[in-house]
């Protein structure tokens, strides 16, 4: 392990060249949209040999520019269906939801998810996904499907999925079951 360097949490590492940049920004009185975003939107656009780059704050709000550009570069008409993956945070079938649009959620993924979480390095995954074990209502059978989930306290986690898919109708009317949250087991009641 040597020869790695360490990276702190809670704390910060800041150079002088970055506070300077810092003291800038602040005497401007502009957090947003400011010089610094253009400089940022024009070296982003030059690095990728564009003339336009859009400054976005967040993910999401990236998401949404991206998909209201296709809607009026292709004409994407109401309706129309959007393929997102399976496991992804909400935000990515919320935007498509509030064009207009119909989230189709493409499960090939799923495999690949199930792996990773049941592995050492479930850590990669498992702050958003989780995976529920429960008993097929008719068949008995055993399945385990990850899901995108969303904390709402320390006892209850929702579980985020495509209707269009069935398993979840299983988990329908108090089902007992099992989630693997953060690399543990735990029991755990639909």
């Amino acid at each position: 392990m040597s020869g790695y360097r360490k990276i702190g949490l809670g704390c910060a590492d800041i150079d002088d060249l970055a506070k300077e940049y810092v003291a800038e920004v602040l005497e401007t009185g502009r957090l947003s949209a400011g010089p610094f975003t253009r400089r940022l939107e024009l070296m982003f656009g030059s690095l990728h040999s564009s003339r336009f780059a859009i400054f976005c704050s967040s993910g999401t709000s990236a998401l949404r520019a991206s998909i209201a550009c296709l809607k009026e570069v292709d004409g994407w008409a109401p309706g129309s269906e959007v393929i997102v993956p399976a496991i992804t945070f909400v935000a990515t079938a919320n935007v498509v939801i509030d064009h207009g649009f119909v989230p189709v959620f493409f499960p090939r993924l799923n495999p690949l998810a199930l792996r990773v979480l049941r592995s050492r390095y479930h850590w990669l995954l498992s702050w958003y996904v989780a995976v529920v074990r429960f008993p097929g209502r008719r068949s008995g059978r055993v399945y385990e499907v990850p899901f995108t989930l969303y904390r709402v306290d320390e006892t209850t986690v929702l579980c985020v999925t495509s209707r269009r898919g069935v398993w979840w109708r299983n988990l329908l009317g108090g089902v007992e079951a099992e989630v693997l949250l953060r690399g543990r087991w735990l029991p755990a009641r639909a």
